[in-house]
């Protein structure tokens, strides 16, 4: 055994290498991974205080670091089609009985790692939408919450470790049953929004929003 180790030391030299050389690729691809998530936002989105539409709308921060909440969009789905409306600014539109916890009467703020921030109830949010989406003569063209089959929340946000908006999204189907109606999601976790043709046109899409209310000041 050792005599023919010796004879073929250049190609037991080049295997060992060659072994040591994938040993360190493992490590390294690990090391990237882990990197990666560690810089990757990951914000949750879900239902607190019961399943209809008075239970509360709760994001959380599971990120590494903290996050700034820039705005929050409802996607509504009725049988006529779909809709699209922030309800950032929460203004005249909803009657809370006291601001956020930041004292400012909007859902925007910073949240740290590990946090939890209530939005309001999924009622309000709705009517919301509906009466900022409406003009001061139109009584159309808005669904009313009744006629709602489906809601998309959509949060985005700030993260220090990366160079475009982060988003998360939550899909909610309207369940009607002997007069109520209840929030059943559509997957268990939020869609975490990464690649960058989506958050490029999520910053597409906050930029028209951000032009538009100049336009009505």
């Amino acid at each position: 055994m050792l005599n023919w180790l010796s004879e073929n030391s250049d190609a037991v030299n080049v295997v060992l290498n060659l072994a040591m050389l994938l040993v360190w690729i493992a490590y390294l691809q690990v090391f990237v991974s882990s990197y990666r998530r560690q810089r990757q936002a990951n914000i949750l989105i879900s239902v607190g205080g019961g399943s209809g539409l008075d239970a509360r709308c709760l994001i959380s921060n599971l990120s590494q670091g903290a996050i700034y909440i820039r705005s929050l969009l409802l996607d509504l789905t009725t049988a006529e089609g779909a809709s699209s409306h922030s309800v950032t600014e929460i203004e005249d539109l909803e009657e809370w009985q006291a601001p956020t916890d930041l004292n400012l009467w909007t859902r925007q703020g910073p949240l740290d790692p590990g946090c939890i921030r209530d939005m309001g109830t999924f009622r309000a949010m709705l009517d919301h939408a509906i009466r900022a989406g409406r003009g001061p003569t139109e009584q159309a063209g808005i669904p009313a919450i009744d006629a709602i089959e489906a809601i998309r929340v959509t949060v985005i946000a700030h993260y220090g470790p990366e160079d475009l908006l982060v988003a998360a999204e939550q899909s909610y189907t309207l369940n009607r049953r002997d007069g109520s109606t209840g929030l059943s999601p559509q997957a268990v976790t939020p869609r975490q929004i990464r690649s960058r043709g989506e958050r490029k046109q999520l910053r597409a899409r906050l930029e028209q929003e951000v032009n538009q209310g100049r336009r009505t000041m």
